[in-house]
């Protein structure tokens, strides 16, 4: 699916195209947000950039 980057939250996985990544958090700055994975560097990305994300549903 594709969302917003706003949207995103721990546990997502955002496929760049290259590589999937899973998130373990998002800040927002702003107009930006900063996407940090559990590897590689962080991603940042304006509010309104579309990203494709696998959601993985958890049970609450």
């Amino acid at each position: 699916m594709r969302l917003l980057a706003y949207m995103l939250r721990s546990g997502d996985v955002v496929d760049d195209g290259r590589v999937q990544r899973e998130v373990k958090a998002v800040r927002e700055r702003g107009r930006e947000v900063v996407v940090v994975f559990k590897g590689g560097d962080p991603l940042r990305v304006g509010r309104d950039h579309e990203v494709t994300v696998e959601r993985r549903w958890r049970a609450r």
